[in-house]
């Protein structure tokens, strides 16, 4: 299901530099409490990319009780592959997806690259460096949810949070 590269049709470019997200809330140890209530493997544990696989699944977590799924991160442009589980923070506010230097860097990415495209659990999509106000942060924008067609469910009573793939005729 990967997206060819470039804006897909209906894209509008936004410069990622423009986007002011703050995020005070969102630090390395919230993103690690995400990822050991979901049972993961560990933050930042090794992927198989064969293993992406939908619904992806979260939780309702951190001080501000902000939405949070995992998926499966993969830099294809170095041999081989390197792939991780990444705890996301799902932002449907801003349209690219955002990684911390700590995700660029186990992805093999290192500190040269202000955006980049990545494969975030078999699309591809735009993504740009975490800034700033949210520098620990990973954001799951808003151009993945529509190129996979994902249908997303916030369910606050249960605290849990799930993105289905939308039915063909839906």
């Amino acid at each position: 299901m990967t997206s060819e590269s470039g804006p897909a049709e209906g894209d509008e470019y936004v410069n990622p530099e423009k986007v002011a997200i703050t995020l005070p809330d969102v630090t390395e140890f919230v993103l690690q409490s995400v990822s050991s209530g979901l049972k993961e493997p560990g933050f930042l544990a090794d992927a198989d990319p064969q293993d992406a696989k939908f619904p992806l699944l979260g939780v309702v977590r951190g001080p501000w009780w902000r939405p949070f799924v995992v998926a499966t991160v993969t830099n294809e442009f170095i041999e081989p592959p390197i792939s991780k589980r990444v705890v996301f923070l799902v932002d449907t506010t801003v349209p690219v997806t955002y990684l911390s230097t700590a995700i660029l860097d186990a992805l093999g990415f290192g500190r040269t690259p202000r955006s980049l495209e990545v494969n975030v659990h078999g699309i591809r999509v735009p993504a740009c460096r975490s800034a700033a106000g949210f520098a620990d942060a990973n954001v799951l924008g808003t151009i993945f949810f529509r190129r996979s067609k994902l249908t997303l469910v916030v369910n606050f009573a249960t605290i849990r949070v799930e993105a289905q793939l939308q039915a063909p005729n839906a």
